[in-house]
């Protein structure tokens, strides 16, 4: 064992505990418990919990020259004493083999990150060189777009998921970062950043609720062009100018007391009258006309 294998070792638990909020369990070895562990092991795990997800996290300091890395059935075994859903992140000196990655795809109930352990030889956050990384809320996220850039969410400039910040502060796909960047002539000048994975797309907006998400694909299926109940017209309501130009054409034909006239100006009584009365009756047997 080195003293950089303990420094790394004390810096995942500053990164646990201070930069990613989450709730130590298991106590901080000291140099020959942690030797006495990574010699017998080839890795150390350290145990601590989500307050936000109410999950386990179990993060497993592998020692350089594992077979664990490489090995996909000790990588399984490893795997399979976690019974419970739970965060599973793996530091390791070289990046897993794609047996490992495959093995890993089996176990549903854990969600597994994969580290370098360059990424944690120092605490990268408070580096001369760093500046401060925040991850924003979706309301301030609105905010900014709508009010402030007016742009969309791809318009802004990206990082990638794998940056030293993104890993130390727990920034994921679809987060927009807050970057202060100190400056000589401004003082300090403020960078908005998206989060995308290696192949440079947007997968999610994780802080989006799952009723937002409810209430965008409900509006996207309701059409826009049909009219409301208020807007459509009842039968009775069609019907109302038919019926004004037929009385206005009745009331020409009647009288005040409501009796028919006839071309002439001369008033019948309850009798209608019918045009083309003829003045006989054909019998029955086709006689003469009477």
């Amino acid at each position: 064992m080195t003293e950089a294998q303990f420094t790394r070792y004390l810096n995942l638990h500053e990164f646990a505990s201070v930069w990613r909020k989450y709730k130590r369990i298991t106590p901080i070895m000291d140099k020959k418990k942690f030797r006495r562990e990574i010699q017998a092991f080839e890795f150390v795990r350290i145990d601590y919990k989500n307050t936000a997800t109410n999950r386990s996290v179990f993060i497993h300091l592998i020692n350089e020259g594992s077979q664990y890395t490489s090995k996909a059935q000790k990588l399984r075994n490893l795997l399979a004493k976690i019974n419970k859903p739970a965060d599973v992140i793996l530091v390791t000196a070289k990046p897993l083999s794609i047996y490992a990655k495959r093995a890993i795809l089996s176990y549903n109930h854990l969600r597994v990150k994969e580290y370098k352990h360059e990424n944690f030889n120092l605490i990268i956050p408070k580096g001369p060189l760093c500046y401060p990384h925040r991850i924003m809320s979706h309301e301030e996220v609105n905010t900014l777009l709508n009010k402030e850039l007016c742009c969309y969410l791809e318009n802004l400039p990206r990082i990638l998921q794998d940056d030293p910040q993104c890993i130390w502060i727990g920034a994921e796909v679809g987060d927009v970062l807050e970057i202060t960047i100190a400056s000589d002539v401004a003082g300090a000048m403020v960078k908005y950043c998206l989060v995308v994975s290696d192949n440079g797309k947007v997968i999610s907006f994780r802080n989006k609720s799952k009723k937002e998400i409810a209430d965008e694909a409900a509006a996207k299926e309701e059409p826009d062009d049909l009219l409301d109940d208020d807007d459509l017209l009842d039968d009775d309501d069609l019907l109302d100018d038919d019926d004004d130009e037929n009385n206005s054409d009745d009331t020409d034909g009647l009288s005040s007391d409501g009796d028919n006239v006839d071309g002439d100006g001369v008033v019948d009584g309850d009798d209608s009258v019918v045009d083309g009365v003829v003045d006989g009756v054909v019998d029955g047997d086709g006689g003469d006309e009477i």
